[in-house]
């Protein structure tokens, strides 16, 4: 098991020395991996939610990874998720190609298809085509790491005998885990990408989630995308019916192996029971607008441990922890945050089997052309 912090860069006090001090803290509580989140667009009532000083998920990444060198902590970067779609792939493939370079191989490719149908609006792009560019995209940012000349003709890019220059250090790309359940992305992981970053959110509680937004859906138009989305089943339990459908797809498109597996739990961490039932929560609400609450439930420390070891039982490879940046109690900010990193140093990861060495392994298939 891996273990990481989701940093809180959509929040306006996540700069400067405040940064270095969570970054700081992360390095000395030997988290493994850094992860962001990506918001280009947003009505203002979304931006409440979803966070008012959200910075550009690829350049943030850049700069924490030289943040994160000048203090000699050198961990993995991921996304939950990078929304695709939203950037043209030959741009995006030569970012990410500098971004793997610079951090000589430590970025992890944490994909989706995105789902705020006001930001593909605004950039005039078909929401539902997003899913087809969601495809073609990574299709042609892949022939461009993997051919240092390359051709590639598609609905959305197009071209003969080109070169992003930059070449990524992962070989023979970063691993792409993509984010996304049903039987389309786990076609989408099965065919071509390296693993699956499920949005889970708090597993130790039943669930029969009829889908709303921020939280992985069970139904679409009316009908459960799986027959066992229909069953009232823990979050852990669900996920480990849908490992087992996922293999499915793993094992039909001739992968070796198994998905690599991380998924980020989003929570307030405490070591007092009598926190227990309440939450930190941040989001409007208004009518004919899709709107977004931001909720951290509040989660004991023994549970949080005893959720990562189920986790772990389940297949599960990698672990992003997102705890709550928000004031709480007589805590400002900042001092929240960092408390919960003292809780998990502390209270967490002393008592979870961590798995040393790199991130891993990932397999890749020899054509993403799929199969007939």
């Amino acid at each position: 098991m891996k273990i990481g912090l989701a940093i809180p860069q959509y929040a306006r006090w996540f700069r400067g020395d405040p940064a270095f001090r969570v970054l700081e803290k992360a390095r000395d509580t030997n988290l493994e991996s850094l992860w962001l989140v990506d918001h280009i667009i947003l009505t203002p009532t979304q931006a409440v939610g979803y966070g008012t000083g959200t910075m550009d998920v690829w350049t943030a990444c850049a700069y924490f990874a030289g943040a994160c060198d000048a203090i000699d902590y050198h961990p993995y970067f991921s996304q939950a998720v990078a929304v695709i779609p939203w950037r043209p792939p030959i741009q995006q493939a030569q970012v990410l190609a500098t971004i793997d370079h610079l951090t000589h191989g430590r970025l992890m490719i944490g994909a989706g298809s995105g789902h705020i149908i006001e930001a593909s609006e605004a950039m005039r792009q078909p929401f539902d085509e997003r899913t087809a560019m969601t495809d073609e995209y990574l299709k042609c940012m892949i022939t461009l790491w993997k051919n240092r000349v390359a051709s590639f003709h598609g609905t959305y890019a197009s071209f003969d005998d080109m070169t992003i220059m930059v070449r990524p250090t992962q070989e023979p790309h970063p691993p792409i885990i993509y984010g996304g359940r049903g039987p389309r992305p786990f076609r989408r992981i099965g065919e071509y990408c390296q693993g699956y970053l499920p949005g889970v959110g708090a597993l130790n509680t039943p669930s029969t989630r009829a889908g709303p937004i921020g939280e992985q859906p069970s139904y679409f138009a009316g009908k459960p995308i799986f027959p066992w989305d229909a069953e009232e089943l823990t979050g852990t339990q669900r996920l480990a019916r849908d490992l087992e459908e996922l293999q499915t797809y793993w094992d039909r498109y001739g992968r070796t192996g198994k998905p690599y597996v991380a998924i980020t739990i989003q929570c307030q961490i405490s070591d007092r029971r009598d926190d227990e039932d309440s939450e930190v929560a941040r989001g409007l609400a208004r009518e004919g607008e899709l709107s977004f609450r931001s909720t951290y439930p509040v989660v004991h420390v023994d549970d949080l441990v005893q959720t990562i070891r189920d986790c772990a039982e389940v297949g599960v490879d990698h672990i992003g922890i997102r705890p709550g940046a928000y004031r709480y109690r007589d805590l400002d900010q900042v001092g929240n945050l960092l408390h919960q990193m003292e809780l998990m140093a502390e209270h967490v990861l002393p008592k979870i089997t961590l798995t040393p060495g790199p991130i891993g392994p990932f397999s890749y298939p020899d054509s993403i052309e799929g199969v007939q």
